[in-house]
């Protein structure tokens, strides 16, 4: 009888003590930097959901196929998921197109129609992916970007609707943090992006010139910009805006070189001479002083992924 009442005891006392998983949603979750933060979080004690815009076969998260321009099922979905964050990665990502396209000013709405949802649903945190194109920077100049300090320009169609989409979430009053996300490589990049199309060319036996060498542009791995990010978010209330990147700029001839150092393909390179030597980096200085800065070796980063790219590409 007295064992009972004690196990009885025990079985009520967990029950009391579980505590309520935190609940993330993120928007594209299955996409480049989406997909990296989504691994992230994984390791950690949230209770996590996805969606996108295709069907898959996913595991280890609550993935949900979704047409985020379809306000109404939007809204059906959270009203049905109370989420306690939104971390919103979706956007138009081809990088030919992406920088002035018009599809920008429907993106600047999906992203007001998802807050907006959030709010009603009393949600606590919004955390969303801006970019380095917001920072003004002078042409053929090294150009150190502090967030808070930097001059803020509409560079292009991408940047003024991200700056747009920033200034509406300010306005909201929610906790938010803005991610001022720099260039990345890695895992689900796009192949036409500087880095996949280097390696698929020069994999291939295929001339491969580079316009601008003397281009310096800070680039770290998707991985490492993911772990950053994960840092912040799971830190409670931290907010403002945070740059995503290494603190130091490469220039795009010596990336290329490495990679067709790498491959054993230097003789299918070749440099135009740079019309262009902008050199374009951010501040880690913040990053630093709340301990979310992530150290890591691009040159082994890089290898890695040459390595692996080369094989699906060859």
């Amino acid at each position: 009888m007295a064992k009972n009442q004690k196990n009885n005891h025990s079985r009520s006392r967990s029950k009391r003590t579980r505590v309520k998983k935190y609940k993330i949603l993120i928007t594209g979750s299955e996409g480049f930097i989406g997909s990296a933060i989504t691994r992230e979080l994984i390791k950690k004690n949230f209770e996590i959901y996805g969606i996108g815009r295709k069907r898959r076969n996913v595991k280890k998260y609550k993935y949900f196929k979704i047409d985020l321009t379809k306000k109404k099922i939007l809204e059906n979905f959270f009203n049905k998921n109370n989420f306690d964050s939104v971390i919103h990665t979706a956007w138009i990502t081809n990088p030919l197109t992406m920088r002035n396209s018009e599809l920008n000013k429907n993106w600047l709405q999906v992203s007001k129609n998802i807050l907006n949802c959030h709010l009603k649903n009393k949600g606590k945190n919004f955390y969303c992916i801006g970019t380095s194109d917001e920072y003004y920077r002078q042409k053929n100049k090294k150009n150190k970007c502090i967030e808070n300090k930097s001059k803020i320009i509409n560079l292009n169609s991408y940047a003024k609707n991200k700056i747009l989409f920033y200034k509406y979430l300010k306005k909201s009053k929610i906790n938010h943090v803005w991610f001022r996300v720099f260039w990345l490589f890695g895992n689900k990049e796009n192949r036409k992006r500087f880095f996949p199309q280097v390696i698929s060319r020069l994999s291939k036996n295929k001339n491969t010139e580079i316009k601008n060498p003397e281009i310096g542009l800070d680039y770290t791995s998707v991985d490492d910009a993911a772990k950053m990010i994960v840092k912040v978010i799971s830190k409670k209330n931290s907010n403002g805006i945070y740059n995503i990147c290494s603190g130091d700029y490469k220039n795009l001839g010596k990336i290329a070189q490495f990679i067709a150092k790498i491959l054993n393909k230097k003789k299918y390179l070749k440099f135009r001479e740079s019309k262009i030597k902008t050199k374009i980096y951010g501040c880690i200085k913040k990053l630093k002083k709340d301990k979310f800065y992530n150290k890591s070796n691009f040159h082994l980063k890089l290898r890695k992924f040459v390595l692996n790219y080369s094989k699906i590409t060859s």
